[in-house]
This record gives C-alpha cells, structure tokens and sequence, in this order.
C-alpha cells in the first residue's frame, strides 16, 4: 500500500511538473500503446489477455488528436470441464482491429490562461468505430461425447464501437512544445456482430447474456513530429468593477 501511494504521489507530482500553458505544437504524432483485456461474451469465465497497438495522430489541436490505431489482443474464456464452463465451451481470440478514433481533452473546453486548470486539461475521453478481424480457436464440437456442434464462426470480420477515458501526459521540449505524450487510458469495445468468442448459440439452448464486448486498459506514448502549428485560442476576460 505504501509503495502504491508513493507511486501515486510522483504521478501527481510529475504531473504538476509537465503541466502548463501550450503555445505551438507539432501537427502529426506515432506512437505505440500496450495493456491488458478482459472479454465479455457468451462464456461465463473470462481470462485476462493482452492488447499492442500503433497509432498515427493528426492533431486538430494540442487537446484534440485524432488518430487511426492498428490493433492486435488476444481474448479468451470458458474450459473443456464443468468446472470452468458448464457447457464445456471455450474460445481463444487472436484478433486484429482497425480503429479511427478521436480524443477530446479538457485543455479544448476549459480557460486557456487558468494555470491552476493545467494538471487536469490532459484528461479526456474518446469515441472510436472500425472493424475487427477475428481468429477463433473454439471447443466446436461438445467434448462429451454427444458429437453436438456449437453454431458459430471462427474467422469472422465485424464492426465495432468503442469509447475511452484517460489522462494524457505531457512531456515538453526546449521550445515549450509537447514533444511527447504518455497516456492512460480505459476502452470499452463491442463488436456488433457478436461473434468475438465464435459462438452464436440458440438463447433456447444457453444463455447470452448479450452482445459480445471486452474491455482495454492500456499505457501508450506518442512521438509528435511535423509542421510546428501556433495554437490560438480564444481567451475570457472578465470585466473588473
């Protein structure tokens, strides 16, 4: 607990640090993002998976980055014994997903020359739509005997929706422009054919519980690069009595 609060404490403090009034930025950006999944299909077990992507950025503004992710996970669920699945089904996703998505900050909506805002105008959320490859491995056929065949598809190409929340975290060059960006994040991702785990079993025979999703929580670093662009913005000046 000790170690987690100190850890918290640099955070918040490296935070403070990088955090100030943006002036001009780079137009383009690249980066990589890493993190953990977890799926939400037809199975009621769910084992923890990985995700690695490459983003590229066109930066509308310093706040407002709008990017096209290449995505690779892994999602898995279920098991071959009652035990893990009581319908002995399991499912293992090796998929691919092309994302466009784009991230709106708090910098792009709160008081450009509030510095005591500027630890928080790297929060943002985000919305995205794309499409996903699936490559399914699956208990297809019942492994117990009764030779029954789990409808569904193992390879199959769907569109998907998702949406995000995070904080980015700037770290700033000699000129005073944010040369990179880290950020945290949490995503949330469905797939609107349902067939993330290769199953589309009857509601007659199994439950489903509904359409398949799976959650992202990932760390990711962007490289902006590019024309560097002046950042203008409108300022409020209150009128004094």
């Amino acid at each position: 607990m000790r170690k987690l609060l100190l850890a918290f404490c640099g955070f918040l403090l490296a935070v403070s640090v990088n955090a100030q009034s943006i002036k001009s930025f780079a137009q383009f950006g690249v980066g990589i993002d890493g993190g953990s999944t977890l799926g939400y299909t037809d199975l009621k077990r769910q084992n923890p998976g990985y995700s690695a992507a490459f983003h590229f950025n066109y930066n509308f503004s310093p706040y407002f980055p709008i990017s096209l992710e290449l995505q690779h996970g892994q999602l898995s669920g279920g098991g071959s014994t009652l035990a893990l699945d009581s319908n002995l089904r399991k499912y293992k996703n090796n998929y691919t997903a092309l994302v466009l998505r784009a991230d709106i900050q708090l910098g792009e909506l709160l008081d450009y020359d509030s510095d005591i805002l500027d630890p928080i105008k790297g929060i943002f959320v985000g919305f995205g739509v794309g499409g996903i490859n699936n490559q399914v491995i699956t208990n297809r056929i019942k492994p117990d005997g009764s030779h029954y065949m789990f409808p569904g598809l193992d390879h199959s190409r769907e569109f998907i929706a998702s949406g995000r929340i995070g904080y980015a975290l700037r770290i700033y060059n000699g000129f005073d422009e944010p040369q990179f960006v880290i950020t945290f994040c949490y995503i949330h991702t469905f797939d609107i054919g349902d067939n993330l785990d290769g199953y589309n079993d009857p509601v007659s025979k199994f439950k489903n519980q509904d359409t398949d999703h799976y959650r992202q929580i990932s760390v990711g670093i962007t490289y902006n690069f590019g024309h560097i662009q002046p950042y203008y913005k409108e300022r409020s000046y209150r009128r004094r009595n």
